[in-house]
């Protein structure tokens, strides 16, 4: 039986940027086990923003991500597309980025 010890754990942060953007921070393993809760969190947190306001997706810090982890970055991305604002991902680990581009535009 797994215990919570053995359950990976993701999370998102809020920090406003220097440039006016808004900074979202994910943290820890990007899958299905653990994304449901965070992926409907960072859309929440999309939608509470004004119109066109810039999004900076930090990954530097996702140590695992699989294809749902990916599919939850496109989604925000594309809601992000969606308000008009400009979005972009920073310190994706290449092995993700490489996922992440099979399911880009």
């Amino acid at each position: 039986m797994a215990t919570n010890s053995d359950i990976p754990n993701a999370s998102i942060d809020a920090s406003a940027e220097v440039d006016g953007s808004v900074l979202l921070s994910l943290k820890g393993s990007l899958q299905a086990t653990t994304i449901h809760v965070l992926w409907k969190e960072a859309l929440e947190k999309i939608s509470g923003l004004p119109p066109k306001q810039g999004i900076v997706l930090d990954a530097s810090q996702v140590t695992y991500c699989d294809g749902a982890g990916i599919g939850m970055i496109v989604d925000i991305e594309e809601s992000q597309k969606k308000r008009g604002g400009a979005f972009r991902i920073e310190g994706l680990d290449n092995r993700f980025q490489r996922l992440l581009e099979q399911f880009s535009d």
